[in-house]
């Protein structure tokens, strides 16, 4: 029976290629809708990510950087300035603004920075740090909008040149734009205080400890660490888009369900007079269910290896071609997933199979 099964694949070996790249199409169409909602998610952390602030003080009843409005007074500032073990302070301007020409702008948040603040983690052209006047804009949003290094761009209603184009620092929903901290000030009108503190621990203090003491010493701050405010800032980019995509992605592995039903139980059922003549042979049912199982399985391993190999050619495409979509595969879902398509062949594989078992062989000819 081992070796019917091996020739049956062998003989039919084209048709098991096109069952298992509906298999894998199927199992990308899942997976890619996942891993861009997971890809633009991680990349609104993407700002808090790649800063080494021990510590980020906010506003007290804020407990988010993205999608929130913020602001610490001179005199939380000197509170939390006095608390022991602090390293180091710096102010924060962090706010959204439209930026674009009229009629195609889109909102983008902007990093007002110093000279040792904040600044892009990687440079694709130009400057690493904005001068006055000047704003390092993502790369993708920048081609988007057909402008490149000393071409103007307008942020709110100021124009600003283009000192420097950067990577990683673009998503659909959070492109980061730096500029000075002085021209930050003067373009949303803040004088004082800041709309964030970034915070650095002395050897030997952690992180949670430092931010506990900042709540204590201030009531009108909240305090929470660089780990804690990813956490916060991720799990609202899930909210905000959780129930459409995960609607998107349930009705994803419905068709990849179907689909990998279909290929499955096609290819067990287009042997069923091969199947017939074995029972009449003498097959048990077992190693006919057996068989059915293995073909199944080696279809949806080949199919599972040509998603994977999929995930990574479809990734690299896209950031070729369409760098503003972030993607992010998570091998969880991916082996989760991998399963459960698995089953659903087996399953529907088993149906002809186990059909067959209760007719007489001679029917099946006759049909």
């Amino acid at each position: 029976m081992l070796h019917w099964t091996y020739k049956s694949l062998l003989a039919d070996r084209f048709a098991v290629l096109g069952a298992a790249a509906s298999i894998a199409l199927a199992l990308l169409l899942a997976l890619y809708l996942d891993a861009v909602f997971r890809g633009e998610a991680a990349q609104i952390a993407a700002f808090l990510e790649h800063s080494d602030a021990d510590v980020f003080v906010l506003q007290k009843g804020v407990a988010n950087l993205h999608m929130s409005s913020t602001r610490v007074t001179e005199n939380a500032i000197a509170a939390a300035g006095g608390v022991d073990g602090i390293a180091r302070m710096r102010r924060l301007v962090y706010r959204p603004a439209l930026v674009g020409p009229r009629g195609g702008e889109r909102l983008a948040y902007i990093v007002g920075t110093g000279a040792d603040g904040d600044r892009a983690w990687e440079i694709e052209a130009g400057a690493p740090q904005p001068a006055a006047g000047e704003a390092l804009l993502p790369a993708p949003m920048a081609r988007q909008q057909g402008l490149g290094v000393g071409d103007p761009v307008r942020i709110k209603e100021r124009e600003f040149v283009i000192g420097g184009l950067t990577r990683g620092t673009f998503s659909m929903a959070n492109p980061l734009i730096y500029i000075t901290e002085a021209d930050a000030r003067d373009l949303f009108e803040e004088g004082d205080g800041a709309d964030a503190l970034l915070v650095w621990a002395q050897p030997g203090t952690g992180p949670a400890a430092l931010s506990g003491r900042i709540n204590a010493a201030s009531d009108d701050v909240a305090a929470l660490t660089r780990a804690e405010l990813v956490t916060s800032d991720t799990q609202l980019a899930l909210d905000m888009g959780g129930a459409l995509v995960g609607l998107m992605s349930t009705i994803g592995m419905l068709v990849a369900a179907l689909i990998v039903a279909f290929a499955s139980y096609s290819f067990v059922a287009r042997r069923m007079r091969e199947l017939a003549v074995i029972k009449a042979l003498g097959a048990t049912r077992a190693s006919m269910l057996a068989s059915a199982a293995l073909q199944t399985g080696v279809i949806g391993a080949l199919g599972g290896g040509f998603a994977a190999a999929g995930i990574v050619v479809l990734d690299a495409a896209l950031a070729l071609w369409v760098p503003e979509v972030a993607v992010k595969p998570a091998l969880g879902i991916t082996v989760v997933l991998s399963g459960v398509t698995l089953l659903v062949a087996e399953l529907a594989a088993l149906v002809p199979a186990w059909q067959l078992l209760n007719v007489d062989p001679a029917e099946v000819f006759n049909a």
